[in-house]
Formats: structure tokens, sequence, C-alpha cells
């Protein structure tokens, strides 16, 4: 809550941090500053075959709404 020239002001925290960061990127794009964004790397795991059918198994059955890719 804010108060300014005899008004009371409700403000959403979550959307003005997302405005915010949105207007910076927007800034910091058009003036060519930090443009370029690191990926993330990728973790590699080497599992046996039976451990991989072991941990696909337990994932399928504990996972409705997860993507696997093997």
């Amino acid at each position: 809550m804010s108060e300014a020239d005899n008004k009371l002001f409700l403000i959403d925290q979550h959307a003005a941090a997302e405005r915010y960061n949105y207007e910076k990127l927007q800034r910091e794009f058009i003036e060519r500053k930090n443009y370029k964004k690191q990926m993330l790397i990728p973790l590699m795991f080497d599992f046996s075959v039976e451990e991989a059918a072991e941990i696909r198994n337990n994932l399928e059955k504990n996972s409705r709404n997860l993507v696997l890719f093997f």
C-alpha cells in the first residue's frame, strides 16, 4: 500500500518486480548491453541398462506430467 495526493494505492509487488525486470531487459537490449545470456549446461549421467530401466519404471509410476528424454 502506498499513499500519494490523498489517494491510496495497492501495489502488486510480484507484478511490479516482473515489470521492472522486463523494462530493464528491454533497455539493456536496446542499448546492446548484456543481451547474450549463457545457456544452461546439461548434466549427463552414465547408468547401466538395469539402472536406467529401474529409474524409468520409477519415474513412470510416480510422475504424471514429467517429460522424459532417454
